[in-house]
């Protein structure tokens, strides 16, 4: 090695150095600061959407951590002075209020627990036991105006007593409708908290963040002496474990597009210059100093790019935020306006730019021993690849130009093999990246459908009745068909239902399933659905009967049989039961699946015998309890033609959730109660309905179901509204993070095609120079590019199926009976992008070429 002593000589050599190293770091600094901005962006909005696929649950239940029952007046205060603790909702079943209509109950809570998913509309909170606050909807089922200042008498039942007793109470406050009412149909007045009593207190807890709230649970339970049972951990709330794995796949990902795309711009950088690192070796510079110099010159990029990433990465993520705030609507959580503010995940956001310094640093440490393993001469000459070997496949054998594009274009694509490869993988990541999230959209899309069904959120009003332990209470014909001629009203689905025993035979059932809800039904109701008819074992269910409309829609959850809508015949049953998961995250567990076992094995054609009163008078304790005679009973055999996974038509309380329900067609079921009533009634309205005319159209069917007396009506429109507003914002951010993230790294792709042509131009100027007419030269690069993006397409194609294969295992919508659909759609269009992309930076590349004299930029080439 040469030892140059001369420092001008170094100098000189060093300043030619750094002028071309100028435009090697812009192309590197551009790289890694949209590979930040691409994590910034990516985690920020994986988080937001995270949060807001949390909320579609939290808005219908509560935005609580814990639930606690039976406590007692002193862990109440225990739990009061816990710092650990932002919102404490307590509450306590006070009364039963009676009306002449309906029957409601009175809750003593205080604030936090009446506003914990709802705001005050208007009026204040209660401070005395005489006054109280409700929803609208609530007070008109009651037949109360639902006026502040109004003063009431209600017919009250104390808890502690049999008695009833007339009290004066005034509204003092409306409150928003809270979603879990309505869902259930539960009519509740709010009192102030009476904490004088003892006991049989609810405590609902929300912790503040960044605290262990399961660890002060568990010192709470053993402190306080709360027994296990009587703690619940809300399963709505947002699955931290869940994000954490999350973070951990998209950092993963992240560092694989960083190390694939800086090392391919930055191996071209380092062929570029490969002579001038040769020449730095030959002056003297020793091995170690070219390795510091790699090291420095990649570090000292990041640094810059770091702060440059974060502000454009938070820019996108703000960008896609406001087109998202677009669907703004009024969501509550303790009082107050539910913000859908950017979740920005700090430490992930952190430790993964940190990954990039390590992913940085590992790229330079293999660029200098790819520069330091070559001779100087090596280096100097220029000798550096030993992909020209592939070159041998496309063969220059001629002089004629015909097709010499193709053949150089095809020549240097294998010349240049793994810098091709870096090209094409580039492509595939964003490709399949773009598709996955795309289709994470349309799976969103499903899951809500699946949620609304899941809360029976089928119509636009619902009208139930407040008694299911009868056949001859609920809504009457008359109602349903004074509500059918109110204008604009379209759709009516009904079901009549009636209490019957079902003789039970040797049929395969789930009995660690039926003993558990067994135990909830007794908490209840004080009796077993499980019992005796005379010498038969029986167990207690309903027989449905639908309209022809709802029977329709019952069609379309079936899992196996069939049945006419239009006409059944009088021996022929559908069976309706839940079904248990057998696989992924939710297996156990029970539910509207229709992929899974059933909780009964039932088989088509079997025949099903019942029992049923044929005074129809299922009221009395004797007939819940089996204690009446069998004489009193008429029997039916059923012939099982269909069985479905989802009733469809809403539930109306805990005895209809445990056994399979029979259901048959209105007519049919006319003809063993005929003067039947309705359970349950859908009524649906036009699309064109204005916002005002649904509210009228709701206060009418109250006021049918206040005459009708012990039946409950209320609107689905809001709640349906909300999940559609909350999905539409999911799609936003899902759509949002595809775009940056396809945009991001299509930059980069643009910026390694043009990096590409740059490094060389000698070699495209000679070609010119010696003959090579402009037209051919266009064509050669187009070519070049347009195989890069056909090879990705294919490649992205197979890649795009096996990442939506995925999704939808990993959604487990399949359970609910959703199948897998490839959507070629999405693909075609991110192929006839990709594709455009290529020819349109190639179209570029060759304009700047044209453009440009061949002497003078022989000249510039160094």
């Amino acid at each position: 090695m040469v030892k140059v002593e001369n420092d001008k000589t170094i100098q000189a050599l060093t300043k030619r150095f750094i002028k071309s190293y100028k435009k090697n770091t812009i192309t590197i600094l551009l790289a890694v600061t949209l590979i930040i901005t691409l994590i910034v962006s990516l985690l920020t909005l994986f988080h937001t959407n995270h949060r807001i696929e949390a909320k579609q649950n939290l808005f219908i239940y509560t935005d609580i951590d814990y639930q606690i029952s039976n406590l007692k007046n002193s862990q109440l205060r225990e739990l009061e002075g816990d710092k650990a603790i932002a919102k404490l909702g307590i509450r306590r079943f006070q009364a039963t209020i009676k009306t002449d209509y309906q029957s409601a109950a009175l809750i003593s809570a205080n604030e936090p627990s009446i506003l914990a998913t709802s705001k005050l509309l208007s009026g204040a909170m209660p401070t005395a036991e005489n006054e109280i606050v409700a929803e609208k909807w609530a007070l008109l089922n009651l037949g109360i105006n639902p006026v502040v200042g109004t003063d009431v008498q209600l017919e009250t039942i104390a808890t502690e007593s049999t008695d009833s007793e007339l009290k004066t109470y005034t509204i003092v406050g409306i409150i928003n409708d809270v979603s879990l009412n309505k869902l259930s149909g539960s009519l509740n007045l709010y009192t102030s908290l009476n904490e004088d009593v003892a006991d049989d207190y609810y405590a609902e807890v929300k912790f503040k963040n960044n605290v262990d709230s399961r660890q002060i649970i568990q010192n709470k339970k053993k402190h306080l002496g709360i027994a296990q049972k009587d703690i619940s951990l809300n399963p709505w709330k947002e699955n931290k474990q869940e994000l954490l794995i999350l973070d951990i796949q998209i950092t993963t990902l992240l560092l694989i597009v960083c190390f694939v795309i800086i090392w391919g711009i930055y191996r071209i950088s380092l062929l570029a210059r490969e002579n001038q690192y040769g020449i730095l070796r030959a002056v003297g510079v020793t091995k170690r100093q070219i390795r510091k110099m790699i090291v420095s010159e990649l570090l000292d990029i990041y640094v810059i790019s770091i702060p440059l990433g974060i502000i454009f990465g938070q820019l996108c993520s703000y960008l896609v935020t406001y087109i998202s705030k677009n669907n703004e609507s009024d969501i509550f959580f303790w009082g107050e306006r539910e913000p859908f503010e950017m979740v920005v995940p700090i430490l992930p956001i952190i430790l993964c730019i940190a990954g990039v310094g390590v992913v940085l640093f590992i790229i330079s440490l293999l660029g200098a021993r790819k520069i330091n393993k070559q001779t100087i001469m090596e280096v100097i000459i220029g000798e550096k690849e030993d992909d020209n070997k592939n070159t041998a496949v496309f063969t220059i054998s001629d002089k004629s130009e015909r097709f010499l594009y193709v053949k150089l274009g095809c020549r240097y694509i294998f010349a240049k093999f793994r810098t091709s490869i870096v090209i094409v993988v580039s492509l595939i990541i964003g490709g399949s990246l773009f598709y996955g999230l795309a289709y994470k959209g349309i799976l969103a899309s499903h899951e809500t459908v699946i949620q609304k069904e899941a809360n029976f959120y089928n119509s636009d009003y619902i009208l139930t009745a407040t008694n299911d332990r009868t056949a001859n209470q609920g809504i009457t014909i008359e109602t349903v068909k004074q509500a059918q001629q109110i204008e604009e009203i379209v759709k009516t689905e009904t079901q009549m239902a009636m209490p019957i025993k079902v003789l039970n035979d040797e049929t395969k059932r789930n009995n660690k399933y039926f003993e558990e809800m067994e135990k909830r039904v007794e908490n209840i109701y004080g009796f077993s659905l499980r019992g005796k008819l005379g010498s038969n074992s029986i167990y207690q269910t309903k027989l449905k009967g639908y309209n022809t409309e709802t029977l329709k829609k019952l069609k379309n959850y079936l899992v196996v049989g069939n049945f006419n809508p239009d006409n059944m015949e009088a021996n022929e049953i559908i069976i309706a039961m839940p079904r248990i998961s057998e696989y992924g995250k939710s297996k156990g567990t029970v539910g509207f699946f229709k992929k899974g076992t059933a909780i009964m094995d039932y088989q088509l054609g079997q025949t099903i015998k019942i029992s049923y009163r044929s005074d129809f008078d299922t009221t009395s304790n004797k007939y819940w309890q089996s204690e009446d005679d069998e004489q009193y009973y008429s029997k039916l055999d059923y012939k099982i033609v269909a069985i479905v996974y989802y009733p469809y038509m809403k539930e109306v309380s805990v005895l209809e959730q445990v056994y399979p329900l029979l259901i048959t067609s209105e007519t049919n079921y006319s003809k063993i109660n005929p003067s039947g009533v309705y359970e349950t009634a859908n009524f649906t309205v036009t699309d064109s309905s204005s916002k005002k005319r649904k509210e009228e159209i709701e206060q009418e069917l109250i006021r049918l179901a206040v005459k009708n007396q012990q039946v409950t009506a209320r609107s689905l429109i809001e709640e349906n509204s909300k999940l559609d507003m909350l999905y539409q914002k999911e799609l936003v951010y899902i759509y949002g993070i595809a775009v940056v993230a396809f945009t991001l790294l299509l930059i980069n792709l643009v910026n390694s095609l043009k990096y590409r042509v740059e490094t060389r131009k000698r070699e495209l100027y000679i070609y010119r120079a010696i003959g090579m007419s402009l037209h051919s030269q266009s064509k050669m690069i187009q070519i070049e590019n347009m195989i890069f993006g056909l090879v990705s397409v294919g490649i992205v194609f197979l890649a795009s199926h096996a990442i939506a294969q995925f999704l939808y295992v990993e959604s487990e919508i399949y359970i609910y009976g959703q199948s897998y659909e490839y959507d070629y759609f999405i693909y075609l269009l991110l192929a006839a992008a990709i594709l455009v992309i290529c020819y349109v930076v190639s179209i570029l590349l060759n304009r700047r070429l044209k453009d440009e004299s061949i002497l003078n930029e022989l000249n510039k080439i160094e």
